[in-house]
């Protein structure tokens, strides 16, 4: 099971500040949530660039989230 990235998505706002310190911790580099602009970023150069296809592009911050 794929899980998805930590953006800072208006959700975790509402989880207490320690939890979302907690989550950012986990997060390799850098060490932060990522923000939702980043993910635009990227997909607005996928579908600019023509030149780029069949690809996995991995914007995580370097997190291997564990199974439950």
């Amino acid at each position: 099971m794929e899980l998805e990235p930590l953006f800072l998505t208006p959700l975790l706002p509402e989880l207490p500040v320690e939890a979302q310190e907690g989550l950012a911790a986990s997060i390799p580099y850098p060490t932060r949530l990522g923000d939702p602009s980043e993910f635009a970023d990227t997909v607005r150069f996928l579908i600019e660039n023509q030149y780029v296809n069949g690809e996995v592009i991995r914007l995580d911050g370097g997190i291997r989230m564990q199974p439950r």
